[in-house]
């Protein structure tokens, strides 16, 4: 049965999809759904005003490849006389925008799942609050994107068009669904009024509202990308398999993109979607220098002699010492004397010892430096007795 304004005419496009007629099962595939209620509709309005998206009163309801835009609650299931068991929902390869109440609402407690899908501006993402104990239910949200967008006037504040504020992640109560989170990631704009304010400040939590930690049963690989001032306030699992947080909003831009484009057959709204829907490149990273090549090093030690004097006393005992150098520095020196050599060192000093025995006689001395490189310089002298 489809409701429509005809129908009821007290009732504002109150559900454009209103499948009541209990089925076993049953599939809205495909599709656009969106109202063109103002933007800047407080929530109170926006409840008043409705156009919501789909509600179902079925077995085994499936929502698959639906396109949603500016409805007030999204999806909305509902089971008032078939037994909580034998009720159960999906949703899957759907796209969300600028959803003023629930982007979800279950407050009929139905287990139910949610997979690889955009939420990308909800008030509130997941609601499972409603007034009686039904029985235990789980919702399992799985590889899904997830963006709480901040709007006009919310909950609680009618008449403050101009503050700017949304809901938690998820409204809960005594009774309400356990939840799995596996590989999703949530964008979360911030809250918009202080910390004073009960109805903002609690909800940033991670957590079920309400009750908090026993009702996250499972929770793996999720990121919480934050965009309000200062580190994320709410409450999260210390477990870092559970949830990472991240302050760069290109994290959410990249995935949104990659999204919409693996998914061409969810249908654009050409009035919302007319957006470059490529995917935000990844910031260039700032080139490394390559290494300057180090120069090669060609050239052999710099060889000094230091004694003896060339002119020497016969006979007497000398000493021929020399000092080698070089920048990468010397490896071995050799001193020879008339082509013999007298000694070897593996510094940059070396000396020998020699004899001079008469008058007029002539000694030819040698230094050889070879440096770490392998490269050989040679530096002689020829020493003569006069006296």
């Amino acid at each position: 049965d489809i409701f429509t304004s005809e129908t009821y005419p007290d009732i504002i496009a109150r559900y454009p999809v209103d499948i009541r007629t209990l089925q076993s099962a049953v599939c809205w595939a495909g599709g656009a759904i969106y109202s063109t209620n103002p933007l800047d509709m407080t929530w109170q309005e926006s409840k008043e005003h409705k156009g919501d998206g789909v509600g179902s009163q079925n077995n085994n309801m499936v929502v698959d490849g639906v396109r949603i835009h500016n409805a007030h609650d999204g999806i909305v299931f509902w089971s008032h006389d078939v037994p909580r068991p034998e009720v159960t929902w999906q949703i899957r390869n759907s796209w969300v925008t600028y959803n003023r109440d629930d982007c979800i609402e279950d407050d009929w407690y139905l287990s139910g799942s949610v997979e690889d899908s955009l939420f990308d501006g909800c008030y509130v993402f997941l609601s499972t609050r409603g007034g009686t104990d039904f029985g235990p239910s789980t919702v399992t949200v799985r590889n899904s994107l997830i963006r709480m967008q901040k709007m006009p006037g919310p909950y609680g504040h009618p008449d403050e068009r101009n503050l700017m504020a949304h809901g938690g992640i998820f409204k809960n109560n005594t009774y309400g669904s356990n939840l799995v989170l596996e590989n999703n990631m949530f964008l979360i704009e911030g809250y918009g009024a202080t910390k004073a304010d009960p109805i903002y400040w609690p909800q940033q939590s991670f957590y079920m509202l309400s009750l908090g930690r026993d009702k996250l049963k499972s929770c793996s690989n999720n990121v919480i990308v934050w965009l309000g001032p200062g580190e994320f306030p709410g409450d999260i699992p210390d477990d870092p398999s559970c949830v990472t947080v991240t302050k760069d909003r290109a994290v959410w831009d990249n995935a949104r993109a990659k999204w919409i484009a693996e998914h061409p057959l969810v249908m654009r709204i050409a009035e919302v979607d007319e957006i470059a829907l490529e995917p935000v490149p990844e910031p260039t990273p700032e080139p490394i220098p390559e290494p300057e090549p180090e120069p090669i090093d060609t050239a052999g030690p710099l060889i000094e002699w230091v004694s003896p004097a060339i002119d020497v006393h016969a006979p007497s005992w000398q000493t021929a010492k020399v000092i080698a150098s070089d920048e990468s520095g010397v490896a071995r020196v050799e001193i020879y004397i008339d082509n013999v050599m007298v000694t070897a060192c593996n510094t940059e000093e070396c000396s020998a010892s020699f004899h001079i025995k008469g008058r007029t006689d002539t000694y030819i001395l040698d230094a050889e430096a070879t440096d770490i490189h392998g490269n050989i310089s040679t530096s002689g002298i020829t020493i003569v007795a006069t006296k």
